[in-house]
C-alpha cells in the first residue's frame, strides 16, 4: 500500500506562545505541579482542536517551552481519537536577533525533534545562559546570515534542520520596524535569498499599494528592495491566551494560514514557502471548499495477476504517475478506465484492442476487485466497484438505476499512448477539437446559454424593427 495520500490544505498557526512563557502569557497562569502543567497542556491542545487547527508551531521566547512541549505532544496523543485526526506540532522558539535595531526571529524544527538538541540550537544561535536575566530575555549576538546558516543548515543526507520565519514583520520589533522607510536598517536582511517567509497581520491583498509592490517583487517594486524571489507571507496568532475573553490581544485561532502539503514537515513547509502562490492562502475558509469540479479521489486494486494490491489517493489538482518501464503506470490508468468506461474496448482501433485487452486479462482472469472513489458534488463521495470475474459492476455506496449516467457526470477522458499518437497526426483536427470541447464542457455550456440569450434578444430587436417599418409604411398610405 502506498503511504502517499495526496496533497491537501492544512490549517496552520506557525507562531504560538504557551503558559510556559509566563512573562508574555496573558491567559490563566500555569501552576507549578506536574498535574497542573499537564492540565494546562490538555487545555491548550483542546483549544487548538476546537479551532480546527491541524498544524501548530510552539515558539515561546528563548525556548521556555522546552519542558512543556512533551506534555503538549502527550495531550495530542490522547485527543487524536476524540477529534479524528492527529495534530502536528512543530517545536521551535522565538528570540531577538542583532539585526538593525533588533528584530525577532522564529525558528521552526521537525515534529518529533529532540528537545535537548533544540536547546543546543538556541545556544548556537547566540542566545546564552541564563535565558532570562533580571526578568529580561537574553538576546542573540548573531546576525541574520549566521542564523539562517545555523537553523536552516542541510545535513549530509540533504535534510534541512529547520526554517526561519521573521514574525510580526510590520511591527516595531519586526523586520520593517514601524513601517517608516527612513528607519529601515534591514534592507540587506530582507533581500537575503535564504529568508523564505515573513509573518504579516493581514492578507497582502488587503494592504496598501506600497506593501503590495514590496511583497510582490515585481517590476513596480523599488529596485533597491526587489527580491530575486517574492517572499512568502503567512499569518499567525502569536497567541498569548486561549480565548479572546482572557484579556489578551492575541489568542488561539485569531489568525492562521492555509498551507498545502502532503505531510507536514520542515521540507513540506520549505516547498510551500518557495511555491507560496499556489500553496499558501490567507483566507477564512479552507481553499479546497471552493473546488467544485468532479474528481477522482482514489483507486484501489486487489487480486490482480500483475500488480500487488495497491491504494492510490489522488490530489484534487494535477497528478502525475511516475515509474520505470514495466512498473504498472499504463495498467493503473487502464484499470481506472475499465472501471469507469467498461465497454470502451469496442471503440478503439484493432491494433490497440489486443494490447489493452492483455492488460484487462490481468483482472478478468483473476479474482480481482477494482474500486474507484470519486466526487461529482463537493463533499459527496461515491465508490464504483468492479469484479470482472463475477460480472459485477455497481456503486458500492448506494443503489442507482443507471450506473453509466452517474459515471458520465465525472466527465473524465482516458487516452493511451497510442491514442495520443494518433491524435497528433495530420488530419485529426476534428478529434482534437472534440477533446478540447469536452475538457471545457462546463464553460462551453455557460457560453452556449449566453449565446442563446443574445440570439433571442437580437431576434426580438429584428421583430421590433420589422413592426416599426410596417407601421411607418401604413402611416405613409
Amino acid at each position: 500500500m502506498l503511504d502517499y495520500e495526496g496533497m491537501r490544505w492544512f490549517k496552520c498557526d506557525l507562531q504560538m506562545q504557551t503558559p510556559a512563557d509566563a512573562v508574555h502569557w496573558r491567559g490563566q497562569a500555569m501552576g507549578p505541579t506536574v498535574q497542573e502543567r499537564e492540565f494546562a497542556a490538555d487545555a491548550y491542545i483542546r483549544r487548538c482542536y476546537e479551532e480546527g487547527l491541524e498544524v501548530i508551531a510552539v515558539t515561546d521566547h528563548n525556548y521556555l517551552s522546552k519542558d512543556f512541549i512533551p506534555l503538549m505532544q502527550a495531550a495530542i496523543h490522547k485527543m487524536t481519537g476524540e477529534f479524528g485526526y492527529r495534530m502536528v506540532l512543530f517545536p521551535g522558539f522565538e528570540f531577538e536577533a542583532d539585526v538593525g535595531k533588533g528584530v525577532h526571529v522564529l525558528a521552526l524544527f521537525e515534529p518529533g525533534a529532540n528537545v535537548d538538541e533544540l536547546d543546543h540550537a538556541l545556544t548556537e544561535c547566540g542566545v546564552g545562559y541564563p535565558r532570562i536575566k533580571g526578568g529580561v530575555l537574553t538576546k542573540s549576538t548573531c546576525r541574520l546570515p549566521e542564523l539562517l546558516e545555523c537553523i536552516q543548515r542541510v545535513d549530509s543526507q540533504g535534510r534541512q534542520r529547520g526554517l526561519v520565519v521573521m514574525p510580526h514583520a510590520m511591527s516595531d520589533d519586526g523586520l520593517f520596524d514601524d513601517g517608516k522607510v527612513s528607519d529601515w536598517l534591514q534592507q540587506t536582511e530582507y533581500l537575503n535569498t535564504q529568508l523564505l517567509a515573513v509573518e504579516v497581520p493581514k492578507p497582502v491583498t488587503d494592504m496598501s499599494k506600497g506593501w503590495k509592490r514590496l511583497f510582490g517583487a515585481g517590476p513596480d517594486c523599488d529596485p533597491a528592495w526587489r527580491r530575486e524571489r517574492p517572499i512568502a507571507c503567512v499569518m499567525s496568532s502569536d497567541a498569548k491566551a486561549l480565548t479572546q475573553t482572557e484579556n489578551a490581544e492575541n489568542y488561539v485561532g485569531m489568525r492562521y494560514t492555509w498551507v498545502k502539503m502532503s505531510e507536514p514537515s520542515v521540507e513540506a513547509l520549505r516547498q510551500a514557502f518557495l511555491d507560496h502562490e499556489s500553496r499558501i492562502r490567507l483566507q477564512p475558509n479552507r481553499p479546497s471548499d471552493e473546488e467544485r469540479h468532479p474528481r477522482l479521489i482514489s483507486v484501489s486494486l486487489s487480486g490482480a495477476a500483475f500488480l500487488d494490491d495497491e491504494i492510490v489517493t489522488f490530489s484534487p489538482n494535477l497528478n502525475c504517475i511516475i515509474g520505470g518501464r514495466g512498473s504498472g503506470k499504463s495498467s493503473l490508468l487502464e484499470y481506472l478506465r475499465f472501471c469507469i468506461q467498461p465497454n470502451y474496448l469496442a471503440t478503439v482501433d484493432r491494433d490497440l484492442h489486443e494490447k489493452l485487452k492483455a492488460i484487462h486479462r490481468t483482472v478478468e482472469d483473476a479474482d480481482a476487485e477494482l474500486r474507484v472513489t470519486f466526487e461529482v458534488t463537493p463533499g459527496v463521495q461515491d465508490t464504483v466497484l468492479l469484479r470482472p470475474s463475477k460480472n459485477e459492476h455497481r456503486l458500492a455506496t448506494r443503489e442507482v438505476h443507471d450506473l453509466q449516467t452517474v459515471l458520465d457526470q465525472l466527465r473524465v477522458q482516458f487516452f493511451s499512448q497510442g491514442e495520443l499518437s494518433r491524435l497528433s497526426k495530420p488530419g485529426q483536427k476534428s478529434q482534437v477539437l472534440r477533446l478540447i470541447d469536452a475538457s471545457a464542457g462546463e464553460h462551453l455550456t455557460g457560453l452556449a446559454g449566453q449565446e442563446s440569450g443574445v440570439r433571442g434578444e437580437v431576434e426580438q430587436l429584428f421583430a421590433s424593427a420589422r413592426q416599426a417599418e410596417s407601421k411607418r409604411a401604413a402611416e405613409a398610405l
